[in-house]
């Protein structure tokens, strides 16, 4: 079963979800309006599937609510995230460069998926 959803930015009231049984993947690109949008299939369970579209900025928004709300899980390795490409290495006006952005951000989304089961989303409210 597939939908498709929008959504404009991670918002940090959101629980962030990074059980395992959830995998997100970022599969293509496209440019609309002079933006990138990122393509997002987020799976559950290998039954449920949906997608999203993320642009850089999202996921800067994402990595910045990760650093401030589990600070301490990400200091002590019980939570792993991956690093971004810099803003100011990203070409967005360059199909190649715009590719490897693409590469680093799935890259950046599978480590977050493939994290073991804990009970942070249970301890910080």
């Amino acid at each position: 079963m597939s939908s498709e959803k929008e959504s404009n930015h991670f918002r940090s009231s959101q629980v962030v979800v990074r059980m395992p049984i959830i995998k997100g993947s970022v599969v293509s690109y496209t440019v609309e309006n002079g933006a990138v949008h990122f393509k997002i299939f987020a799976f559950k369970d290998q039954v449920s599937m949906w997608s999203v579209k993320k642009t850089y900025q999202d996921f800067v928004q994402l990595d910045s609510i990760l650093e401030s709300k589990y600070v301490e899980y990400i200091k002590r390795g019980i939570l792993v995230k991956g690093e971004l490409p810099k803003k100011e290495e990203c070409n967005f006006s360059n199909l190649p460069s715009i590719e490897l952005v693409k590469n680093q951000l799935k890259t950046y989304l599978e480590i977050l998926s493939n994290q073991p089961p804990t009970k942070i989303n249970s301890d910080i409210n």
